[in-house]
């Protein structure tokens, strides 16, 4: 004996949730005395970051709010993280002297570094 069964279709709506964003997370933030010479940054927390000794980076300039964000890359010629090398540790270091970097900043009094783990955020305060 063969049954038949009614089967009962019901569209029902969907909703599907928004792309959930996730906050990133910042390794430290710190501030810095403005250099005539440009940004340095060796900060252990590095270790923490795609920054590793050897990668390659490259930089933003935002001139209307006087800021550098500096992002890794894939291409190799860019700037190269370097090291330097303390006790038993080997601390990456993001060293940029450029004349556009430094023209960012004029007037400003100092710097806040702000280290995320996949960019690294150099803002100009003014006191």
């Amino acid at each position: 004996v063969v049954a038949e069964v009614a089967l009962e279709v019901v569209a029902e709506a969907v909703v599907i949730p928004e792309a959930i964003e996730v906050p990133e997370t910042i390794v430290k933030t710190r501030e810095a005395k403005m250099s005539t010479r440009g940004i340095y940054v060796q900060d252990m927390e590095l270790l923490q970051t795609v920054f590793q000794v050897g990668t390659y980076f490259d930089f933003v300039i935002n001139a209307e709010t006087k800021t550098v964000t500096v992002i890794p890359t894939d291409v190799k010629g860019k700037n190269t993280v370097s090291k330097r090398k303390m006790k038993d540790v080997t601390k990456p270091v993001i060293d940029i002297r450029r004349k556009s970097v430094l023209e960012t900043f004029n007037g400003c009094d100092n710097l806040v570094v702000t280290i995320f783990e996949n960019r690294i955020e150099i803002a100009g305060q003014i006191a």
